[in-house]
């Protein structure tokens, strides 16, 4: 179980979403983080390449949950949103994204 990199965000374990009650963000820190969050939303994250890129730093892989229950998966590179992905590879709604 090895812990992930997140460049800017190392400090930063959970955040609420400024006028999205009950919404929080969560930065994956270690594996089993990602296969929880794949197992629940039924999607790819939980592939050990979304690890290995988390452990070397090169994504920074983030949790959206509404009432403590996984509801997206963002994957951000290069300051950038490279993916965000719901249940069954649903998309984030703009007023959470944005």
């Amino acid at each position: 179980n090895q812990e992930m990199k997140t460049p800017e965000l190392e400090k930063i374990h959970q955040k609420d979403l400024i006028g999205l009650e009950g919404y929080s963000i969560y930065v994956a820190q270690c594996n089993y983080d990602l296969i929880n969050w794949g197992s629940s939303l039924h999607n790819c994250v939980g592939g050990g390449s979304y690890a290995e890129k988390a452990l070397t730093g090169q994504s920074i892989l983030l949790g959206v949950m509404y009432q403590n229950e996984i509801k997206y998966c963002v994957e951000i590179s290069d300051k950038q949103i490279v993916q965000n992905e719901g249940k069954a590879r649903s998309k984030m709604p703009d007023p959470v994204l944005n």
